[in-house]
C-alpha cells in the first residue's frame, strides 16, 4: 500500500514538474515575441511625432495648421517649420481670416538634416492621396518595402478637403422669413486661401431651393458671402459670415434682412383682424409674402 500512494504522489509530481514546464515555456515565448520596452517605446515616440505633425498640417480643435493658412497640403514635411517663399500672414482679408504662412507649425526638434525622422533615424514620409494624407514611419527594419512593423498615423487616410453648404434665406427687420429665392437673384461666393493669398470662388444654387454648395474646399476658415444681384428684388443687399470646415462637409444659414424705407418700400398693414394691428413700410421682395398670411395694403385704419 505504501508503495502505491508513493507511486501516485511521483504521478502527481510528474504532473506538475509537466505543467510548470509548459508554462515557463509559454512565458519564454511570449517574451521573445514582444518587441523590447525599448522599442516599444521608440514606436509610441514615433507615433507622437506623426501626429503633431498631422496637427501642423491640418490643424486641431483650436488652430487651423498649415492647410487652413496657405490652402494646399505642404510640399515637404519641412515647410512646416520655415517657408522663405510663402506670403506673411495677414487677417487683412474678408472676415478678417488669417491667411499666410503662420508657422512654424510643428516643432523643429524632430528634425536632421533638414528632415523629419522617426525615432530610429529615418525618414518620415508624407503620403498624400485624393484630397487626403496620412504619415509613416518604416519601423524598427527602416525598409518601407515591409509594411508589418511600419508607423502609420491615420490608419485611415485624413481628408484635406471637404464641402461647404450655404442656406440664403430672405427676412424682414423683425426676423421673419420671407420665402424661397428665385435663380438668379443672390451669388454665393467662398473666400478661402490659395498659396497664403486670398481667392474666391461662386458657389452653386440648387434651382428653386435657397441652397448653394461648393466642393472641394481645404480644411479651415472661410469667409461666405451673399449678395443680392443688381435688377433684382435683393439688389445691393450682402451678408456674410466665417465659417470653419474641420472635416467633409459644414454647413452656413445666412439671412439677407429686407430694410425698406418711406421712398422704396410699400406700406401695409400688418395684421389687420388682429388686437395689435401696426402699420408698416415693407421691402418689395417681401410684399408678395405679407400679403399672402393676411396683411393688407395701406396704413391700419387707426394710424
Amino acid at each position: 500500500m505504501g508503495k502505491g500512494i508513493r507511486s501516485r504522489a511521483s504521478g502527481w509530481l510528474a504532473i506538475c514538474a509537466l505543467f510548470l514546464g509548459l508554462c515557463v515555456a509559454s512565458v519564454a515565448q511570449r517574451a521573445l515575441a514582444a518587441p523590447p520596452e525599448s522599442e516599444m517605446a521608440k514606436r509610441q515616440q514615433t507615433l507622437e511625432r506623426l501626429q503633431g505633425l498631422l496637427r501642423g498640417i491640418v490643424g486641431d480643435a483650436s488652430k487651423v495648421g498649415y492647410l487652413g493658412d496657405m490652402g494646399a497640403v505642404p510640399e515637404s514635411l519641412a515647410a512646416l517649420v520655415a517657408a522663405s517663399e510663402a506670403p506673411g500672414y495677414s487677417t487683412a482679408n474678408r472676415g478678417f481670416v488669417g491667411m499666410g504662412f503662420n508657422g512654424p507649425y510643428a516643432p523643429a526638434a524632430g528634425m536632421v538634416g533638414g528632415q523629419y525622422v522617426d525615432a530610429w533615424g529615418s525618414p518620415i514620409v508624407l503620403e498624400m492621396g485624393d484630397a487626403a494624407v496620412r504619415l509613416r514611419s518604416a519601423g524598427p527594419d527602416r525598409d518601407f518595402d515591409t509594411a508589418q512593423d511600419d508607423v502609420v498615423f491615420p490608419v485611415g487616410m485624413k481628408t484635406t478637403h471637404g464641402r461647404i453648404e450655404v442656406e440664403v434665406v430672405a427676412v424682414d427687420p423683425d426676423g421673419s422669413q420671407i420665402g424661397l429665392l428665385d435663380d438668379g437673384d443672390v451669388l454665393v461666393r467662398v473666400y478661402s486661401a490659395a498659396s497664403g493669398i486670398e481667392t474666391s470662388a461662386l458657389a452653386s444654387h440648387a434651382a428653386g431651393a435657397n441652397r448653394f454648395s461648393l466642393d472641394d474646399v481645404h480644411l479651415g476658415r472661410h469667409y461666405v458671402e451673399a449678395v443680392g444681384l443688381d435688377g433684382t428684388d435683393y439688389s445691393s443687399i450682402a451678408v456674410g459670415d466665417v465659417l470653419w470646415l474641420k472635416g467633409r462637409a459644414a454647413r452656413l444659414k445666412l439671412s439677407l434682412v429686407l430694410e425698406a424705407d418711406t421712398d422704396t418700400g410699400t406700406v401695409i398693414c400688418h395684421k389687420p383682424d388682429g388686437p395689435q394691428p401696426r402699420t408698416k413700410t415693407v421691402h418689395k421682395a417681401s410684399l408678395d409674402a405679407h400679403l399672402g398670411h393676411g396683411d393688407a395694403l395701406g396704413p391700419c385704419a387707426d394710424d
